[in-house]
């Protein structure tokens, strides 16, 4: 078992290419029972304005994303996981040495293949794939993988599968995160309004890490 990682997907996608690939998509299978409402150019247009040379503004400064699709807009992941639905096709064309399975989660693989294939020949192929895409490996260590949230166990005796949870520490931290927030709002209702109005600010824009410091503030007031 091996889970292969495509490095920063969403920044490294060609939206030009992307863009080319969703039309071709759209607009040249003979199946016509898809009715789109828009000539191939125009479409092309609209996706243009929606995805490419997008603004952000960062530190009081507005620039724009020359390429690669931006964190947070709603085609993203759309956009990227058609580059990369194309991009798997090549799988297909290849002679040998290829996985027995090959599942894709947005920028995660789950592959599995046999004692006798040659994984880093295999991850050498797929990182010519694209200039802009490029994979890392994750071999599995003692018959066990961790696959986004899920622990994937090997039976070399009986040849199955089982899967539990994987403790992941983010997941684990974002949880507790969460409910120090929640402790503060909760106990906002006793102290001053004034304070109440500061401490949404905080909340709004301060660090992970002061959240703690927060809680502990908070606590103390209400119970003074």
């Amino acid at each position: 078992m091996v889970s292969f990682d495509i490095d920063n997907l969403y920044t490294n996608i060609p939206v030009q290419e992307a863009i080319e690939v969703t039309l071709n998509m759209l607009y040249n299978k003979k199946d016509t029972s898809l009715q789109i409402p828009f000539k191939r150019s125009e479409f092309k247009k609209l996706l243009e304005m929606a995805v490419h040379k997008v603004p952000f503004r960062f530190l009081n400064t507005t620039s724009i994303q020359e390429d690669g699709v931006a964190m947070g807009s709603p085609l993203a992941p759309i956009l990227a996981d058609i580059f990369l639905s194309k991009l798997e096709l090549k799988i297909n064309k290849f002679p040998t040495n290829k996985p027995l399975i090959w599942k894709r989660y947005v920028d995660d693989v789950f592959c599995i293949f046999t004692n006798s294939q040659n994984i880093p020949d295999f991850l050498k192929r797929i990182n010519k794939w694209h200039p802009n895409i490029h994979f890392t490996e994750e071999p599995e260590q003692n018959n066990q993988i961790p696959f986004l949230d899920v622990l994937i166990i090997r039976d070399n005796t009986t040849n199955t599968y089982t899967t539990t949870l994987y403790p992941d520490d983010a997941l684990t931290y974002n949880y507790q995160l969460q409910q120090q927030r929640l402790r503060v709002k909760g106990r906002m209702s006793q102290i001053h309004p004034r304070q109440c109005e500061q401490v949404r600010t905080v909340l709004q824009i301060c660090k992970d890490q002061q959240i703690s410091s927060i809680v502990s503030s908070v606590e103390q007031q209400t119970l003074e």
